[in-house]
This record gives C-alpha cells, sequence and structure tokens, in this order.
C-alpha cells in the first residue's frame, strides 16, 4: 500500500469520525433545545397561573372595596331615615335631630364619593385588562347604569356632567356598554 493510500485512508477515518461527533454534538443540541423548551413552556403555564391568581386578588379586593363602601353609605342613609322616623321635613325635626341629620349628611356625602371611588379604580383596572373582563360586566353592569343615571341623585352632583366628571373611567366602561362605542 502506497503512502497515498494510508493518508486517504486516515483522511477518511478522520472524516468518519468528525461527522459521528457532529452527529452526537447535533443530537445533544437538539435534546438540550427540547429541554429547554419544555422548561419554557413550564415557566409561562407558571406565568400563566400566576396571572390568574393575580387577577383573582385584585377582583377580591375590589369587591371588597365596593362592598365596604356600599355598607358605609347604606348605614348612613339608615341612620338618617332613623331620625326622621316618618317625618318628611327637616323642619319638623328638633334642634338635636337637625345637627345630627347635618352631620350625617357630610358623613353621607363622603361615603358616596368612596363608593364612587371605589368604581373609578375598577372601571380603570377593567380598562387595563387588569380584571376578567366578562365577570366583571355581569358583575357591575347595573351598577355602574346606576352612578351614571342622570335621575339618580344620589350621585349627580358627582357623576354628572359626563364630560367634566372626574370619574372619566367609570363613564368610559359606561358608554362602552350602553352606546357601544369602538
Amino acid at each position: 500500500m502506497a503512502l497515498a493510500d494510508w493518508i486517504a485512508g486516515i483522511s477518511a477515518g478522520i472524516s468518519l469520525i468528525g461527522v459521528a461527533g457532529s452527529c452526537y454534538f447535533a443530537n445533544k443540541a437538539r435534546q438540550s433545545s427540547i429541554a429547554a423548551n419544555n422548561e419554557a413552556s413550564r415557566a409561562n403555564e407558571i406565568a400563566r397561573e400566576q396571572n390568574v391568581i393575580a387577577m383573582g386578588v385584585a377582583e377580591t379586593t375590589m369587591r371588597d372595596s365596593i362592598a365596604r363602601a356600599s355598607a358605609a353609605f347604606q348605614d348612613v342613609s339608615m341612620k338618617i331615615i332613623d331620625i326622621f322616623h316618618g317625618r318628611t321635613n327637616l323642619c319638623d325635626l328638633d334642634t338635636q335631630e337637625q345637627a345630627y341629620i347635618g352631620a350625617y349628611q357630610k358623613v353621607l356625602g363622603s361615603a358616596v364619593e368612596v363608593m364612587i371611588n371605589s368604581y373609578e379604580e375598577a372601571c380603570a383596572k377593567y380598562i387595563d385588562g387588569k380584571l376578567d373582563k366578562d365577570r366583571f360586566k355581569k358583575m357591575y353592569f347595573l351598577e355602574i347604569k346606576r352612578l351614571c343615571d342622570e335621575n339618580n341623585l344620589e350621585f349627580k352632583k358627582k357623576m354628572h356632567p359626563a364630560d367634566t366628571s372626574p370619574y372619566q373611567a367609570i363613564w368610559k366602561v359606561y358608554r362602552e356598554w350602553y352606546h357601544f362605542e369602538k
């Protein structure tokens, strides 16, 4: 066998070893890529689960805030009703009762503002996509309408006129739901 044959044989052997090594490392790279994709998929699933949990916490906090504000509003309203005891005019009350009514009306105004602020914050979260939009709409469809109703005297002073109201998130949601704005 000539030297050229030996060199050609050794070259072929080295090439064969190189091809085998390339196949081995390509297979290892593919396995690593599959493992990395699986890890990324698991990480994405965990992130989705955490997002759902965060949304749930935000919804629960929002519902609690609205419920507390509504309860305070109802509590003060009932105290005013109790003072009137069926009487309809402020002048039918004695001086002490009138003083209580004046104080309760201030507290009632504050309760109204806290309640509207709670809805405003909830609507802002709805607009930002931080809440489940379908569930939010099912829960607060009528409440948003009631807040924006021009005939609702409890909220009219704070909510109207719509263009100058400080509660623009509520109005944006109201328009989306009731006027089908695009």
